[in-house]
């Protein structure tokens, strides 16, 4: 797989659907983001970060998934895939819910144990499990099964996966800390201006959504095709 088309791929996708990424983004997200900041009042300065970082995990486990269904499901061979409408689109997303809420729960304590552990197998699983959100989307399995599944799909792709996973992601970290500044002058210091920030931010995040979902399509041609190889009989001559 070439990084440059699947990142061609993953921008076609992401800009044809974009209005609806966007919408389907800040209606679930914005209400999280508004939340935090809300309750970051009752919160002293130094359990903030804290505070943020769980509250953050849990929205993002419980409610932030409706967001990756909804997503995904503009990509499949749903009869909603022409002509879809934000309804549809989030409600394919809770269709996905239960999968995509267990799948999350087992794949963050199996996470924590592997980091308790040793670093690197926390490592390994976060790789090998960086598509499992399509997978539970398209094959509608959940748990370990799907676990089982992303590690099938990604054997041998490990340092592959990390370097594509790094790059896509390392544009959100210079806007992450732009966001971060803005926010914090006295200025923008209330809800309205952070929630703004905050939603703009999910929206060009939603990239690494799509690209995720464009690795694991390119994935399953691949096992396609090598299965059918395998499957031919061989040649007399």
């Amino acid at each position: 797989m070439e990084y440059r088309r699947l990142l061609i791929r993953a921008w076609s996708l992401y800009w044809t659907h974009f209005y609806l990424i966007a919408a389907i983004s800040i209606v679930v997200w914005m209400p999280g983001d508004l939340l935090a900041w809300y309750f970051d009042s009752f919160v002293s300065p130094d359990q903030r970060r804290a505070f943020d970082y769980l509250f953050a995990s849990l929205y993002s486990t419980c409610v932030g998934v409706i967001a990756t269904g909804a997503i995904y499901s503009l990509f499949e061979e749903y009869p909603l895939r022409r002509g879809t409408s934000l309804v549809q689109a989030l409600k394919e997303g809770c269709l996905n819910w239960s999968n995509l809420c267990f799948t999350t729960l087992v794949l963050t304590v199996l996470s924590v144990v592997g980091f308790l552990l040793l670093i690197v197998p926390c490592l390994i699983l976060v790789v090998r499990c960086s598509i499992i959100s399509a997978l539970v989307v398209r094959e509608q399995s959940s748990g370990f099964k799907a676990i089982r599944r992303s590690f099938e799909l990604t054997k041998g792709r490990f340092w592959r996966l990390l370097g594509w996973g790094l790059c896509v992601t390392v544009y959100l970290v210079p806007l992450s800390f732009l966001i971060s500044g803005l926010t914090s002058l006295p200025i923008l210091d209330w809800w309205f201006p952070t929630g703004v920030a905050q939603g703009l931010f999910n929206v060009v995040e939603a990239y690494v959504t799509v690209f995720m979902w464009v690795v694991y399509d390119e994935l399953l041609k691949q096992e396609t095709v090598s299965s059918s190889a395998a499957a031919e009989p061989p040649s007399p001559f």
